[in-house]
């Protein structure tokens, strides 16, 4: 039966919480995102389908690598990367995980900074985003915390 508590223990086995950095004509672009990859589609979708009847979110599933030999099953992706998606799963089970919990509240600091409503980024929110990038990215390096 799917649960927070399952989620949680999923993203903290087979999960990745992470901030991606784009650069679009010369601006900084900061992509937070959380990603579950499985080669069993159905718990995806089960897990889907719960934070769809709980939250009212529920990413997007997507094949992520189709193998055409025997040897290697398909690989499936659950995304999230809207920021109500994200600030939602990440208030919900931030408290649960065991091993992304720093992560988790890095993405809710990403968001609740003072300027991050306003459509243009202030060169205060730049910063404020670039360093919760860097935290993140020593965090999810070999040998991190």
């Amino acid at each position: 039966m799917i649960s927070l508590d399952y989620i949680a223990g999923f993203i903290d086995g087979e999960g990745c919480i992470s901030i991606s950095m784009l650069t679009k004509r010369e601006n900084l672009t900061f992509c937070p995102k959380i990603t579950i990859c499985n080669t069993d589609k159905i718990v995806l979708i089960n897990i889907q389908k719960f934070l769809h009847e709980k939250f009212n979110t529920g990413g997007s599933l997507s094949l992520d690598c189709k193998h055409k030999k025997g040897k290697w099953k398909d690989a499936w992706v659950l995304c999230f990367g809207s920021k109500a998606d994200l600030i939602t799963l990440c208030t919900a089970i931030k408290s649960l995980l065991l091993i992304k919990a720093k992560q988790a509240q890095l993405i809710l600091d990403f968001y609740n900074h003072k300027d991050s409503n306003h459509y243009r980024m202030t060169d205060d929110m730049r910063f404020h985003r670039a360093f919760i990038y860097t935290k993140m990215r020593q965090l999810n390096g070999k040998g991190g915390d």
